[in-house]
C-alpha cells in the first residue's frame, strides 16, 4: 500500500512538472501581436475667393512685399480665383513723336510687358495664356490696317525660389490673330510664374502709306487664361 501511493505521488509530481514546462515553452514560442501608427496628410486648393498679391517684376525670384496696386506700370489686377492673372502692364507706348516715312515702320516699346499669373489650385493641371489685339484705331474713321504688335518669347520664372516647373514662353508676330504665350502642361506652373517680355521684344510694325499725322491710335491687349482638364 506504501509503495501504491509512493508511486502515485512521484506520477503527480512528473505530471505536475511537465504541465509547468508544458506552459512555459507555450509562452516562449508565442508570437508577440503586432503594433500600429497610423500616418496621415490632406492639402486643399487655394481659397477661389483670395487675391494672390502680385510680385516685384523686376525681381521675382526673391520674396518681396506685394506691389502696390497703385502703380501705375505694374499694377496688380486685384482677380481672385485660385488660378488668376495677378498682374499686367497697365500701358505701353510706342512713342508719341515718330516720323512718318515713305517706307515700312518699325517701332518698340517704352516698357517691358509684364504678366503674372498664379496657379494654386494643388491639381498641377496646367493652364494656357494667350493674348488677342484689335488693330489701332483712333476710334473714329482711322485705322492703322495691317499693322502688327508683335511679342517675343518671354522670360518666365517661378516667384520667390520656387521649385515648381516654369511654363513655357513663345513668341507671337501679331497679337491680331491671337495665340497662347504662356502655356503650364501638366505638372508645370503651379505658384506664381512672372513672364517678362523686354521692352525690345515688344513691337510695332506699320506699312508704308498707313500713318497719318496728328492721330493718336490705340489698342488693347487683352491677355485670357484657360484653365487644362486634369489627365
Amino acid at each position: 500500500m506504501k509503495k501504491i501511493l509512493t508511486s502515485a505521488l512521484l506520477s503527480a509530481t512528473i505530471l505536475g512538472a511537465g504541465l509547468v514546462v508544458s506552459s512555459n515553452v507555450k509562452a516562449a514560442d508565442k508570437t508577440p501581436d503586432p503594433a500600429s501608427t497610423t500616418t496621415g496628410v490632406q492639402f486643399k486648393a487655394g481659397d477661389e475667393g483670395q487675391i494672390v498679391p502680385p510680385v516685384d517684376p523686376t525681381d521675382p525670384t526673391k520674396p518681396v512685399d506685394p506691389i502696390d496696386p497703385t502703380d501705375p506700370d505694374y499694377p496688380g489686377t486685384g482677380n481672385t480665383g485660385n488660378l488668376s492673372i495677378i498682374l499686367a502692364t497697365k500701358a505701353i507706348s510706342f512713342g508719341n513723336d515718330n516720323v512718318i516715312t515713305a517706307g515700312t515702320v518699325n517701332l518698340k516699346a517704352d516698357k517691358d510687358v509684364v504678366v503674372e499669373v498664379a496657379d494654386v489650385r494643388g491639381t498641377n493641371a496646367g493652364w494656357d495664356l494667350s493674348v488677342k489685339s484689335d488693330q489701332l484705331t483712333d476710334g473714329k474713321t482711322n485705322t492703322l490696317t495691317g499693322a502688327q504688335i508683335g511679342l517675343a518669347a518671354g522670360k518666365n520664372v517661378v516667384a520667390n525660389g520656387g521649385t515648381s516647373v516654369a511654363a513655357t514662353t513663345a513668341a507671337l508676330a501679331d497679337t491680331t490673330t491671337g495665340a497662347v504665350v504662356l502655356k503650364a502642361v501638366k505638372d508645370t506652373g503651379s505658384g506664381i510664374n512672372v513672364n517678362t517680355i523686354a521692352k525690345d521684344g515688344v513691337t510695332l510694325t506699320i506699312p508704308a502709306g498707313i500713318a497719318k499725322a496728328d492721330v493718336a491710335y490705340a489698342s488693347t491687349l487683352t491677355w485670357s487664361l484657360a484653365t487644362a482638364p486634369i489627365a
